[in-house]
């Protein structure tokens, strides 16, 4: 069957609540179409502590696409939770549906 993956739905706030992360890097983003379409930033994290999923998770890497860029610094650790993607956007792909793409508006203090 084809167009399957129209169908499916992923969420990324439940995917990523609670996980505790590390930033890696902020950098511009060089793509053309993702600059064209208002992402100028790429966040890379890196998962400290997955406990929803016991740990599966920990040590794998993460970029998120950003239109605007956070108020964060490299090696800055925050958790998933206090802090959430505004607007994020995560789309599941590959021959064995083990990459993830997100994008989001920005980064926002979910206590404020």
């Amino acid at each position: 069957m084809k167009k399957l993956r129209d169908y499916q739905e992923f969420n990324v706030d439940a995917f990523l609540a609670d996980k505790k992360v590390v930033i890696g890097a902020m950098k511009p983003s060089t793509n053309e179409k993702d600059i064209k379409a208002g992402y100028g930033f790429i966040l890379k994290l890196m998962i400290l502590d997955d406990p929803k999923n016991e740990g599966i998770n920990n040590g794998e890497s993460l970029n998120i696409k950003l239109k605007k860029a956070p108020q964060l610094k490299p090696s800055q650790t925050f958790t998933f939770g206090n802090i959430r993607l505004k607007n994020a956007v995560g789309v599941v792909y590959g021959d064995y549906n083990n990459n993830l793409s997100i994008k989001a508006d920005s980064l926002v203090d979910s206590r404020e």
